[in-house]
């Protein structure tokens, strides 16, 4: 029979047994196999995807940007060059979401991520990380950071250009923070912090702009951060602040009216 073999075989007692082999169904055996590990590998590459990427966006989220801004360092260390690290923050997002539910505000951060994938560089890893925060991770060659401000302030302006949900116009805009650091000493990190900050100032100094990460505007924040604190400090003390109650005087007529 064309579907059985006969197999020799030696026992351990050094005696030959005789075994018929069905062929046909060892090749069934091993396809079933070879389907299930190709299905468990399958699992596990959706597994990891899942654990690295956003699922509303298909952009990266905040791990698999910490993994790609080390792979990007490592990358460069011999070339040289900066890393760049982006802060997007959209403004108004949360009035959409109030006026038009979390389906105007989802299809607006869909439509955000197409924005920022196709305006920055192919080899440019754009990551949702927050709410209505995208962060962008770059190499920069040298001269290529006022080009890199140019291309984020065209992302600005085509993010302050309503879109359309269910025939409704849909009005936001961004706000970005940008921090780059030579490839030989950076730490993604503190790069990170570093956009964040000039981020704060970006909102800050009116919103719908691109501002780059200083010393100065580091310190400015802190101080500002300081400030803040002392001041809540001194609310809940309760015996710092003394308040005076200042009249209103009308001009026309010179009478108290508040």
């Amino acid at each position: 029979d064309e579907h059985f073999r006969m197999v020799r075989s030696r026992t351990e007692h050094g005696e030959y047994v005789v075994l018929r082999i069905n062929i046909t169904e060892v090749v069934r055996q091993r396809r079933d196999v070879e389907n299930y590990a190709t299905k468990l590998e399958l699992a596990n590459q959706e597994i990891t995807y899942k654990a690295l990427h956003d699922e509303l966006t298909g952009l990266g989220n905040r791990r698999y940007l910490l993994h790609k801004f080390e792979e990007l360092t490592r990358r460069r260390e011999v070339e040289g060059g900066e890393i760049a690290a982006l802060h997007i923050d959209l403004d108004r997002f949360k009035q959409i979401n109030d006026t038009m539910g979390h389906a105007g505000g989802d299809f607006v951060l869909r439509h955000v991520a197409e924005r920022i994938t196709t305006i920055f560089p192919a080899d440019a890893f754009c990551a949702r990380v927050g709410g209505d925060e995208f962060t962008v991770a770059l190499v920069l060659d040298a001269g290529q950071k006022d080009a890199l401000v140019e291309t984020t302030r065209a992302l600005v302006a085509a993010c302050s250009q309503p879109v359309l949900f269910e025939g409704r116009p849909c009005r936001f805009g961004a706000s970005v923070g940008i921090a780059s650091h030579p490839v030989s000493t950076a730490d993604p990190k503190h790069m990170l912090v570093n956009a964040d900050v000039a981020l704060y100032r970006a909102k800050e100094d009116g919103r719908g702009r691109v501002q780059l990460f200083s010393p100065e505007i580091q310190a400015q924040v802190i101080a500002h951060k300081t400030r803040s604190d002392d001041i809540l400090r001194a609310i809940d003390a309760g015996d710092e602040f003394l308040p005076f109650f200042q009249p209103q005087i009308c001009f026309l007529t010179g009478r108290l009216y508040g």
